[in-house]
């Protein structure tokens, strides 16, 4: 089937399969994972480390979640609201660990970009069946006035 398609058939394919590896795959995995990687991502667990580090956050780092209280947001100081809204936003909701944060924002991600992956493949995919049937269109046409007399 490929050895019959036409040089714009064969370029149509090659931009496609190229579109759909850029846009379907990479870019909505750098995208999404990047995110949990970026500036405001670091800021937000430097600033859960300094309140680890502080001694004054071990009710809200090991006590039993159903009983605290959500604490102002400070940032001169610390109030334990990264912490707490570490825990908040977790799926165990038990003791807070660093490097169990970080997992669970990296496994949410992951399901994120999977998301994004399937959304934007399934648009590539649309644009490309648009163009090739753009294409087909054109070609229909030129080939309806090839036949005609003048």
């Amino acid at each position: 089937m490929l050895n019959r398609m036409n040089g714009w058939q064969r370029l149509w394919v090659v931009l496609s399969a190229l579109s759909l590896v850029i846009f379907g795959i990479v870019y909505p995995y750098v995208t999404v994972v990047g995110a949990v990687n970026s500036g405001a991502d670091w800021e937000y667990r430097n600033a859960a480390r300094k309140e680890v580090r502080s001694g004054k956050c071990d009710d809200y780092i090991n006590g039993e979640f159903s009983r605290l209280a959500a604490p102002a947001f400070s940032l001169t100081e610390p109030t334990c609201y990264h912490i707490y809204y570490s825990r908040y936003f977790s799926k165990t909701k038990g003791p807070y660990e660093e490097k169990q944060d970080l997992d669970e924002r990296l496994a949410e991600a992951r399901w994120d970009a999977l998301g994004f992956v399937g959304i934007a493949s399934a648009c590539v995919l649309i644009a490309s069946g648009l163009v090739y049937f753009l294409g087909w269109l054109v070609a229909w046409v030129r080939r309806g006035f090839a036949g005609s007399p003048v």
